[in-house]
């Protein structure tokens, strides 16, 4: 109560660590069976309160204690104008919700997929800038938080367009190739989820090798699976050629790969994102390769 001795000012309970230090060796040189006492003058029975269920008395109560609420990213919603360069039809209004810690890189990538989900729009690669038209992200592991002032909502978006069912096509045409079917529904469900898999195609080198030129100038590839087609390590040439540092999968299963072929790769190409690498049902891959790989890829699964 205010009129009690005891009573201490709101703005005076506070205290730093260092009180509380100080606090607690005054305690210590007390005599336990005083400050015992002590206490029991201080604080009225009918209001002490225990851990323990008591059975003698209703109004001791239990006390529990809630775990302090899981922390929680911020989120923010920015608005984004998309176009392509020459600007030749109207801007893409994007609304795109995303948290403060995440980054430039996973920025650009909702840019692209929303361009496809609410536009219908294949776009391969996309630079972002603010409302000064200075470029976002200083290096691609700047975050959100970092890159856009919290009082900033507003950005741009400039995108290069490329339909890889069109892309294949022509190739096509010009080699005299037949246009397959099967082809060009994997094509147009690779924005779903940015996969590419070309498994068991049943296809000559030289065609998967096209296919995987279409893919050249694409910012983003989250998985590749070339399983089952018997390919050797002429395809992993074509390869080297792809933006690979987003790559999470990479299946190259039940083919005619060799060690020297699947070194090379890791050593021309980044690949610091890739989780699993299936390289089962290549014979010629020695333990040694397989050494290499895991002294310098420690996180990477290795299926052999």
């Amino acid at each position: 109560q205010p009129d009690s001795p005891l009573y201490t000012p709101a703005p005076k309970r506070k205290c730093t660590m260092i009180d509380n230090e100080h606090l607690i060796s005054d305690l210590i040189e007390i005599d336990h069976s005083d400050f015992v006492k002590s206490l029991q003058l201080m604080t009225p029975k009918s209001t002490i309160r225990s851990r323990q269920a008591s059975t003698t008395s209703s109004l001791n109560t239990t006390i529990v204690l809630s775990p302090p609420p899981p922390p929680t990213s911020h989120i923010r919603i920015l608005r984004c104008l998309a176009n392509t360069t020459d600007r030749i039809t109207e801007d893409k209004k994007l609304r795109i919700p995303i948290s403060s810690s995440d980054t430039i890189t996973n920025l650009r990538y909702q840019v692209l997929k929303r361009l496809y989900d609410n536009y219908n729009i294949y776009a391969c690669f996309v630079m972002l800038y603010d409302k000064q038209d200075w470029e976002l992200g200083m290096t691609e592991a700047d975050t959100i938080q970092i890159a856009i002032p919290i009082d900033e909502s507003d950005i741009k978006a400039v995108y290069i367009e490329k339909n890889p069912i069109v892309s294949y096509e022509q190739i096509c045409k010009e080699m005299g190739l037949v246009v397959y079917s099967n082809i060009r529904l994997i094509l147009k469900k690779f924005f779903d989820k940015f996969e590419l898999s070309l498994q068991r195609l049943n296809l000559k080198l030289e065609q998967i090798i096209n296919i995987l030129k279409i893919f050249e100038n694409f910012m983003f590839i989250h998985s590749i699976n070339l399983s089952e087609n018997q390919l050797t390590d002429e395809i992993l040439d074509q390869l080297e050629k792809l933006t690979l540092d987003q790559l999470k999968s990479l299946n190259l299963s039940k083919n005619k790969f060799t060690s020297n072929g699947i070194r090379k790769l890791f050593e021309q190409k980044i690949m610091n994102n890739l989780l699993i690498l299936d390289l089962s049902g290549n014979t010629d891959i020695d333990c040694y390769t397989l050494m290499f790989l895991r002294t310098h890829f420690p996180n990477l699964i290795i299926y052999h």
